[in-house]
């Protein structure tokens, strides 16, 4: 087992229905659980779960950048469903 610094992961689900409680969001689990079968090394994950809103994506980038203690340079952002909204580089952090 490594004893090095866990590898840290932001998960954010981006959903109107999930964050509203209509239906339970199963992404972020399902990311978490492909984590926990492909790491074997320590990591540690924050899950957020917010409206599809541009501005409510970026302030949850911007909360898990700061709850992970990393900088947006840092940061890798993923997306899959085809709304890059946002780069590294567009995430105002004043």
């Amino acid at each position: 087992m490594s004893t090095g610094v866990p590898c840290k992961f932001g998960i954010l689900t981006s959903s109107d229905r999930a964050s509203s409680g209509e239906y339970e969001d199963k992404s972020g689990p399902a990311i978490v659980g492909f984590l926990e079968d492909a790491i074997a090394s320590p990591w540690e994950s924050i899950r957020r779960v917010v409206p599809d809103e541009k501005m409510l994506v970026e302030g949850a980038i911007k909360d898990l950048t700061e709850a992970l203690r990393i900088t947006p340079e840092q940061a890798t952002v993923w997306f899959n469903r085809g709304y890059a909204w946002f780069t590294k580089g567009e995430i105002d952090r004043s």
